[in-house]
């Protein structure tokens, strides 16, 4: 009961629901490999794509990184000014040669949310969903391939 008003307050205890997309950009690059500046460019380009396409169907998403050192990164998507300010921080991304399991790493930091797919781009230019390739952009499919995922 409330003092002020003398009335019952129902305050509520329940986890809030995650998004239930969840696109994990891993930065992982063989030390032996040269890095390349289009191939993170590639990246973040097919994540933002990804991203936007999503924010049309007027689906929340999480876009979600990890540095060398293991801090994490997670953006709430649900518009595109969300996704312009995660994009101002995605351009920080560094590569790095520490090999990250995202999807596991990311359920056991945010264990309590639920999420329906998980998908992962790579340096590569390799998207997964729940662990399978569905597509594997060029420099010249860039768009095409992004369009049926």
């Amino acid at each position: 009961m409330s003092a002020k008003s003398e009335g019952y307050i129902v305050k509520e205890f329940s986890h809030p629901e995650g998004y239930p997309v969840v696109i994990f950009l891993d930065a992982f690059q063989d030390q032996n490999h040269l890095f390349q500046y289009f191939e993170l460019h590639r990246m973040i380009q097919a994540a933002g794509s990804i991203s936007q396409g999503l924010i049309r169907e007027e689906c929340g998403h999480y876009l979600v990184w990890f540095d060398e050192a293991g801090a994490t990164e997670r953006c709430s998507v649900k518009a595109e000014t969300d996704l312009y300010t995660a994009l101002l921080k995605m351009v920080r991304i560094q590569p790095h040669n520490t090999r990250i399991n995202g999807r596991e790493r990311y359920e056991m930091l945010y264990g309590n949310a639920s999420f329906i797919r998980f998908l992962t781009i790579d340096m590569a230019g390799v998207i997964s969903r729940d662990d399978e390739v569905v597509c594997r952009l060029s420099d010249e499919e860039e768009e095409s391939g992004i369009s049926h995922i």
